[in-house]
């Protein structure tokens, strides 16, 4: 039925709710999870900003969010490989989180099939997937 699974990630609890879920369907449907991380377009917090000022951070505000979304992505990498789903790829993107929107750079949506985190509310699997046409 669903081919392909897109895994929005923060690094948060909710977002490794959302990557064991993914891990069940991609092993249920024998589909491949496409693992997204967004590096949102804001500032570092002032003790970094501080810490990099001072010297005592040498990379700019690109490399560190970009660093941390590699670790992001790798952690949830390993998990996806644990729960014994073979096929996942990673990628982040640097922008707002609405947007780009994958319909909009051209990307198929067909059979795929996007776990989403409840952020803090009850977690109710039946309502938080975004399904794609």
């Amino acid at each position: 039925m669903f081919k392909r699974i897109l895994v929005p990630i923060d690094g948060s609890r909710y977002s490794s709710r959302a990557i064991a879920e993914a891990a069940d369907m991609a092993k249920h449907f024998d589909a491949s999870v496409y693992l997204l991380h967004v590096i949102r377009n804001m500032s570092l917090p002032e003790e970094i900003m501080a810490m990099i000022r001072a010297g005592e951070v040498t990379q700019s505000r690109t490399e560190i969010l970009e660093d941390s979304a590699e670790i992001i992505l790798e952690n949830a990498l390993e998990k996806l490989q644990e729960a014994g789903v073979p096929d996942a790829k990673r990628a982040y993107l640097v922008g707002d989180e609405a947007s780009p929107r994958p319909e909009h750079r051209g990307n198929r949506l067909d059979n795929l099939l996007a776990p989403a985190a409840a952020h803090g509310r009850k977690w109710n699997p039946g309502n938080h997937y975004i399904r794609g046409r």
